[in-house]
């Protein structure tokens, strides 16, 4: 992050976890190439001793830089242009290879990664980008929920993608930056990004083969007990975020319903099968109250369980 002394000096008094907003500051020593300012807003949390939320701003950009090697970011960086058109390409160690920037456009860096890159403008307008950095304990945080560990912590070389949500985030946060967002704000939007660009973009994964097998035998088993989320997903081995997402992939449905399935499917079974009053059917497929079995059945079958029983016997 770069900044005036003044400014510098008025991060360091900020209570360390607020959220400083930086009004627009010329870059009149440039120490990055290429760019000619940064605007309005710049959001920082306890920047100065080890920021815990985001950093956002909004740079403006030369209209030609040559053949230039960005400082290799100490953070996760997204950059987002949200202005002007440019043709920039980026050098991959055999060749130049190159695309045109334009709003809406997505570039994703990781940390200690060295960019090297030239680019004109295209048109009247001047290119400007947005740039947030995400810390590493929200990168963590997320990459332990997906149950990905630190395979996941490199993102794979995405210099242009297209991504909807990331632009929305990224608009909403300039927009709540000029209107003084609070910081649970900037926090939340920390810890979505994380969970996103970890979700798409990771370099490396677990893959859902290796845990499928594992997750369905698990609910298989939980079908007769009463359980929650957080327990199925510790006896998985994954956090819960990752178990939605392996349930979702092998089944289409979210966890909750996929429980309800198997228990509906069991219900039936002791049904048909059983002469055991349809209260202890209930209880033994794990729901928790006689009201609870008849609502859940009659919406998966569009009957109550004594009338089901009666037609299938």
């Amino acid at each position: 992050m770069n900044s005036t002394k003044g400014e510098h000096e008025r991060l360091s008094r900020s209570a360390p976890g607020s959220v400083v907003i930086l009004e627009r500051q010329a870059m009149r020593d440039k120490p990055v190439p290429g760019l000619a300012d940064v605007t309005s807003p710049l959001f920082a949390s306890d920047a100065m001793t080890g920021w815990k939320s985001l950093v956002l701003n909004e740079q403006v950009h030369d209209p030609v830089v040559a053949d230039t090697l960005a400082p290799v970011a100490d953070a996760y960086c997204i950059v987002v242009v949200t202005g002007g058109e440019a043709f920039l390409e980026s050098w991959d160690g055999q060749g130049w290879s190159g695309a045109e920037y334009r709003p809406g456009t997505v570039a994703l860096i990781s940390p200690g990664r060295a960019t090297r890159y030239r680019w004109r403008v295209l048109g009247p307008d001047p290119l400007t980008t947005a740039h947030m950095l995400l810390p590493h304990d929200a990168m963590r945080t997320a990459a332990r929920e997906l149950g990905l560990g630190h395979r996941a912590m490199t993102l794979r070389d995405t210099p242009y993608l297209s991504d909807a949500l990331i632009v929305a985030t990224t608009h909403a946060l300039l927009d709540a930056g000029r209107s003084s967002a609070v910081e649970a704000y900037v926090h939340s939007a920390a810890a979505f990004l994380a969970m996103h660009v970890l979700t798409r973009y990771a370099a490396t994964s677990l893959a859902v083969d290796e845990l499928t097998p594992r997750v369905l035998s698990v609910f298989r088993d939980a079908v007769g007990r009463n359980t929650s989320l957080r327990e199925l997903a510790a006896l998985t081995g994954v956090g819960e975020a990752r178990l939605a997402q392996v349930v979702r992939e092998a089944t289409g449905q979210s966890p909750w319903n996929h429980l309800i399935t198997l228990r509906i499917t069991e219900a039936k079974r002791l049904l048909a099968t059983t002469a055991l009053p349809v209260t202890e059917i209930g209880y033994r497929c794990g729901f928790a109250t006689p009201s609870h079995f008849a609502a859940s059945f009659r919406r998966a079958t569009g009957t109550s369980p004594t009338r089901w029983r009666a037609t299938t016997a």
